[in-house]
């Protein structure tokens, strides 16, 4: 089982919210090199180090597109301390919102007030239908299927198709990019293949409507009695 060391650094703000840490977390028996990828805790800006050796110089903040096209193993590390960030701030606001500001450390502050930003995808229109993957198609991308996150949701989400055409224009829209498009040959088998992974909601037909919103099918399994 792998741990995790906390390594006193010296505070620097961060570029998107201001806030200051004094330590970052890592691996054990590692240390920050310029480069490696940090996550906020205030903001939840996804950063690079910008080291001197082992001096802390500051932090850059990376752009959609950069996390992109990070490496696989990468790309799931930010969207899993994304998750743990979006449940992080939405604890951090229960226990504090009733709090007087000026009692609260500046830190905190900025966190509420990221945490206050974050609405979680709500159900609409119909709340049941019958819906079969077979035959729908998903992209893929490195050695697994293309994730996506939503604000003020601990989820990842596997977004499917009923065609190759809604499928491109979609990752389009949102400007992110995949390898390959695959096609789901029996979607009972699909869906129970993704068992093991409990933080992943399989979706149909994402759109983006005129009011910028994302519209969805969340798929649930068949239970058979």
């Amino acid at each position: 089982m792998s741990s995790t060391t906390q390594f006193p650094m010296s505070a620097k703000p961060c570029p998107s919210c201001g806030g200051e840490s004094d330590c970052a977390t890592g691996p054990d028996g590692a240390t920050p090199e310029d480069g490696d990828i940090s996550l906020c805790m205030y903001c939840g800006a996804v950063r690079a180090f910008m080291m001197n050796g082992h001096e802390l110089l500051g932090y850059r903040v990376l752009t959609e597109d950069e996390i992109a096209t990070l490496p696989a193993d990468a790309r799931l590390s930010v969207m899993r301390a994304r998750s743990a960030y979006a449940t992080f701030a939405t604890r951090a606001l229960e226990e504090y919102e009733n709090d007087p500001p000026e009692s609260l450390s500046q830190g905190v502050r900025i966190l509420l007030e990221h945490a206050r930003k974050i609405a979680p995808p709500s159900f609409t229109g119909k709340r049941e239908e019958q819906v079969s993957l077979t035959d729908k198609v998903f992209a893929w991308r490195d050695l697994s299927p293309v994730l996506l996150r939503m604000p003020g949701s601990h989820l990842f989400y596997l977004p499917c198709f009923s065609s190759a055409e809604g499928l491109r224009g979609f990752f389009g829209q949102i400007g992110i990019g995949f390898d390959v498009i695959k096609k789901i040959e029996d979607g009972m088998e699909f869906m129970s293949s993704l068992d093991v992974h409990p933080h992943v909601t399989v979706i149909l037909d994402p759109r983006i409507t005129e009011e910028g919103r994302v519209r969805f099918i969340q798929i649930q399994p068949t239970v058979v009695s």
